[in-house]
């Protein structure tokens, strides 16, 4: 184990309550994918994924490498693959066991040639872009691609799948988009039962969905931020990573005093500082300089002067006893400040904030 100040805490409790949550939301039957792409959303992807392998049925991930270090890491339930992924890697999907999305015809042929290699069929979920206008085929050309690989030998349509761009909103406008989506979706749907095509596995639900949308559950819901603790018109969810570190020097500085680079922050009274051995090379983003906030001793601190790569200035003047903070605990990142306070701070999203902290920076599952 690391023994680095800086690290971040993974809270499994919390995670476990999360799943659970959304669990209860589903009919019985309904899958629980969850979704571990962006080293599980900065969380650790194996480390992560083993401890909430017992209470998902499928995992996501975006590229093949990552479903290889599951696979390596003792993961043995399906993996869905979500991005575009090259002809190259073909080989790999069939020999990691994967399921890869489908948006276009262009490598039916090397599936099916790297299926029959392997002498099995290998599942497919096909991509349908109902109005996000980013992957899948669009939904009125949809037909003939399920034919084609339904028909396909070695080849099986296991899923099919769309994915909602706005979700999580509840304005009426993207409440009509979602709708909307869901609609064409669901006309997909009928086509398929008219012409005798089943497929097993549809899904379309992301976390806000899964929330707000229950006639979007089908067979299958795929949570992402919401395991993570995040996720708009709730309050039930907490969140599971706490990005901490300890004080690594307390320095006193006249009234005037410039500090860190370029001298953007000034003392307007003698302070007491403290150093965080953590900056942007962890994650925590430059744009918190003379702005961000952290956590000790029941309150909050403001950092002071600019974020340096590897070290972040506070203030800690108000703290009743400075003297003694060496080495204490300090917040960054937790239920306080939380990870959409940070991004308000930065004009972010909360899945940045958290996939941004670097791989230098520990993972801890505490249980």
């Amino acid at each position: 184990m690391s023994l680095r100040a800086t690290r971040a805490e993974i809270d499994i409790p919390n995670l476990y309550s999360n799943l659970a949550f959304f669990r209860g939301r589903l009919s019985p039957g309904v899958r629980l994918c969850l979704a571990v792409k962006g080293n599980a959303y900065g969380h650790g992807l194996v480390g992560l994924s083993l401890w909430a392998q017992p209470r998902v049925d499928t995992f996501a991930v975006a590229t093949v490498d990552e479903a290889a270090a599951l696979r390596s890491g003792g993961i043995h339930k399906p993996i869905l693959l979500l991005s575009p992924h090259s002809r190259e890697e073909i080989p790999r999907i069939l020999a990691l066991d994967l399921e890869p999305f489908v948006s276009h015809n262009d490598f039916l042929a090397d599936y099916q040639h790297a299926a029959e290699k392997h002498g099995r069929s290998l599942r497919l979920h096909l991509k349908v872009d109902t109005g996000m206008n980013r992957a899948g085929v669009w939904y009125d050309e949809a037909l003939p691609l399920a034919r084609q690989i339904a028909n396909g030998k070695s080849l099986e349509l296991f899923g099919l799948c769309t994915h909602f761009a706005s979700a999580y909103a509840s304005d009426m406008i993207a409440r009509a988009d979602t709708e909307n989506q869901l609609r064409r979706f669901q006309a997909i749907l009928r086509q398929l039962h008219r012409e005798g095509i089943s497929v097993p596995c549809v899904h379309a639900a992301n976390s806000a969905a899964t929330l707000h949308y229950p006639a979007a559950h089908f067979d299958m819901v795929r949570i992402g931020i919401g395991a993570y603790g995040y996720c708009d018109g709730t309050g039930e969810l907490r969140p599971v990573l706490s990005l901490k570190t300890k004080i690594g020097l307390i320095k006193r500085v006249p009234s005037g005093a410039k500090v860190s680079y370029g001298g953007t922050w000034q003392a307007k009274r003698d302070s007491v500082l403290a150093l965080l051995p953590i900056g942007y090379a962890d994650g925590y983003s430059r744009q918190l300089s003379n702005r961000g906030q952290v956590w000790l001793d029941g309150a909050l601190y403001p950092v002071v002067g600019r974020v340096c790569m590897d070290q972040t200035m506070i203030d800690v003047s108000d703290h009743p006893h400075p003297a003694t903070l060496s080495e204490k605990d300090v917040q960054l990142i937790g239920p306080e400040p939380n990870a959409e306070f940070i991004a308000e701070q930065t004009g972010t999203i909360s899945y940045e904030v958290l996939t941004s902290i670097g791989q230098r920076v520990p993972r801890i599952y505490l249980e």
